[in-house]
């Protein structure tokens, strides 16, 4: 035998061998893998899609507690309570920053109507004399519509007192949700 023919007949086996391991044990592996590597493709997909979702949930999240905030405001601006013992609060609070006296504040009745509003919309007029100083005064009146109930001021009358000191009235309307639109 020559040597050509020694080597083939040991060569031959082993190259079977590593054939069959090839189809068998490395190709039967290499779907595994080619499997396993298009599942991690779907899950990066869906985990981005999720990602994506949450981002999406949060802004919403975010919007709604926006939102809640506002509504919460306008309840408090707009109620469909005709109780405005929260408004004399927050005008004694004004009056007490400005330097201001409010000496009388009186409500009518609550309108079933007011003309020149909606609808939907109540009034409670106020009569409210005031005095002080000319920066306490005009104070007050700048910031009497800022306070946190709807409001809108009809009449004022400006009066000189003694020494720089002048007196207010002011005729102004309260205004009231008439159904339960802004109800939580």
């Amino acid at each position: 035998m020559n040597v050509r023919t020694r080597w083939a007949i040991i060569l031959a086996p082993a190259l079977v061998l590593v054939m069959a391991w090839y189809l068998v044990v490395w190709n039967g592996n290499q779907d595994d893998v080619s499997a396993a590597n298009d599942r991690a493709d779907t899950l990066l997909h869906q985990a981005g899609q999720v990602r994506s979702q949450v981002r999406d949930a949060t802004k919403f999240k975010s919007a709604g507690k926006t939102s809640r905030a506002r509504l919460a405001a306008l309840r408090v601006a707009y109620p469909n309570d005709t109780d405005i013992s929260d408004f004399i609060r927050a005008n004694d609070e004004l009056a007490t920053a400005t330097g201001a006296l409010v000496e009388s504040l009186t409500p009518d009745a609550v309108s079933s109507k007011d003309r020149s509003a909606p609808f939907t919309t109540r009034t409670i007029g106020v009569s409210l004399k005031a005095s002080g100083s000319e920066q306490a005064v005009y104070g007050y009146i700048g910031k009497l519509q800022s306070l946190p109930r709807t409001t809108a001021i009809d009449d004022i009358d400006l009066t000189s007192e003694s020494a720089g000191a002048i007196s207010v009235s002011i005729r102004l309307r309260i205004f009231v949700a008439k159904d339960d639109s802004l109800a939580s």
